[in-house]
């Protein structure tokens, strides 16, 4: 019992040299500098081909793994990012930058989600103009991962799910929604419109289409124009398209046939 109770504390002061000794490099390869770092982090560290082949030397403590980390990116001007399980390394000269537009959510909105997710790096901000549109700079990981974000969410929201039936918005520009009448001679004409189509392809669900034209020109900010649900019924799916062409003709007095060059003077 005295030869053990002698030996632990040996054991004990020999650890403790050690973690204050550190690590002590003599011109070697960044790569196993951070493999010796990256058990004092409890992360693996990943390396770029260029970072990979600087080299550093001198004497390292870490009992402070995090701030030997940021003091050595500082000094050799590399850049770094952690998703929480790996941390990436980069020459500064990597770094990746994008301007990236949202259609139907927001940029806070996607701010939201990567910091409650862990993934948001406040050195690495969305700079944004407060409406859908954003720039970010950064580790070309951390600017990928931001990417596929956005366009994953901006997906997931591009339609309303309701029950079995989806909700969008057809933004049509040589074609027409409601079907046309015209008369050539004695005979009275109807081209079907995209809302008769789609109202055949619908007839198995039995809900109607209903088609708005909207002729003001006017566009919502936001991209999603509201749609009335009309009561406690059947929804109706409702399809919104700015016909320009049909306005003008209706102001200049003459109607065109689609495809055929005929025209009717009224």
């Amino acid at each position: 019992m005295l030869v053990v109770c002698c030996v632990l504390p040996m054991a004990s002061s020999v650890a403790s040299v050690r973690a204050e000794e550190g690590y002590v490099a003599r011109q070697e390869g960044l790569r196993t500098f951070f493999d010796a770092l990256s058990a004092s982090l409890g992360q693996p560290v990943i390396l770029s081909k260029a970072a990979a082949r600087r080299t550093i030397s001198g004497d390292f403590s870490l009992a402070a793994p995090q701030q030997t980390l940021e003091r050595i990116v500082r000094q050799m001007a590399l850049i770094w990012y952690s998703d929480g399980q790996t941390l990436y390394v980069y020459e500064a000269s990597e770094a990746k930058s994008a301007v990236i537009s949202l259609n139907t959510i927001t940029v806070q909105k996607l701010d939201a989600f990567l910091r409650s997710s862990g993934l948001h790096d406040a050195r690495y901000p969305l700079r944004h103009d407060g409406l859908r549109t954003f720039y970010i700079s950064g580790p070309p990981i951390y600017v990928d991962l931001v990417a596929q974000a956005a366009q994953f969410m901006d997906n997931q929201s591009a339609g309303l799910q309701l029950g079995q039936q989806r909700i969008g918005v057809i933004n049509l520009r040589n074609t027409f929604v409601a079907d046309r009448k015209y008369e050539l001679r004695d005979q009275s004409i109807t081209v079907p419109g995209i809302a008769t189509a789609i109202e055949a392809l619908l007839k198995g669900e039995n809900r109607g289409v209903d088609a708005a034209i909207n002729k003001d020109g006017e566009e919502h900010a936001d991209g999603m124009p509201s749609f009335p649900l009309g009561g406690a019924g059947c929804l109706r799916t409702r399809i919104c398209q700015h016909d320009r062409a049909a306005e003008h003709c209706s102001r200049c007095g003459s109607r065109q046939y689609p495809r055929s060059g005929l025209s009717r003077y009224q």
